[in-house]
């Protein structure tokens, strides 16, 4: 469920220094905005917002937004993108700022990103940790480039195993430290990608959408 969430923003006079920003912590399932307390993010991390679109039909969710704002690397800066599988959609895009308890400006997604593109990738969905049947397609839209396979797990909470469509900026964000969101989730993934057009090179990642998914899900039946 690697550049998630391009780098623009350039700090390199903290990067020389080693300084620690703070940054606002916080966390919403059904909105745009948030509040929280702050917190002191590691050494040349930056204060982050992203704004994620969860659409799933078959529960009555049309283009649901959840935000959050926390401490992030750079990588993670003013990225968009999406990943999709069965009757589920999840967009995002993020923004950054620079000094102590900032806040970024709203983070946008592209109009166009529910679009589809042309390419297609098997798919399929477990949530019993099972393998799951992947002799279907799935059109991919917006900049929805690569195939994926997800496997993850929150802590209480059923083990997801996915395969669809998703953006080069989801499969790019390996290893990003986003400590708020998995800590509140005891949230882990592993993401393998592949390059829709030609099953190419191979991504692991951590997947921060998929993780704010995941705490909606919890949210409603946990």
């Amino acid at each position: 469920m690697r550049s998630l969430l391009g780098t623009l923003c350039a700090l390199s006079v903290f990067a020389a220094t080693g300084y620690s920003l703070s940054c606002t912590q916080c966390l919403n399932l059904n909105g745009i905005s948030c509040s929280g307390t702050s917190g002191t993010c590691p050494t040349n991390q930056v204060c982050a917002s992203v704004l994620l679109s969860l659409s799933i039909p078959f529960l009555g969710f049309s283009n649901r937004d959840m935000f959050t704002r926390t401490c992030a690397p750079q990588e993670l800066c003013n990225l968009n993108g999406s990943f999709s599988f069965p009757f589920t959609m999840v967009t995002f895009a993020s923004s950054c700022c620079s000094t102590d308890n900032c806040t970024s400006t709203l983070p946008t997604i592209p109009d166009n990103i529910n679009q589809p593109n042309g390419l297609t990738c098997p798919t399929c969905f477990s949530s019993d940790g099972s393998l799951c049947d992947a002799s279907q397609s799935i059109p991919c839209t917006g900049n929805e480039n690569m195939c994926y396979v997800e496997n993850a797990i929150a802590t209480g909470f059923f083990p997801i195993l996915a395969r669809g469509c998703a953006s080069k900026s989801v499969c790019d964000i390996a290893n990003v430290e986003q400590l708020f969101i998995r800590n509140y989730l005891g949230y882990n993934a592993n993401t393998l990608c592949s390059s829709a057009a030609s099953n190419g090179t191979i991504y692991h990642g951590f997947l921060l959408p998929a993780a704010i998914f995941t705490a909606l899900i919890k949210f409603m039946f946990g």
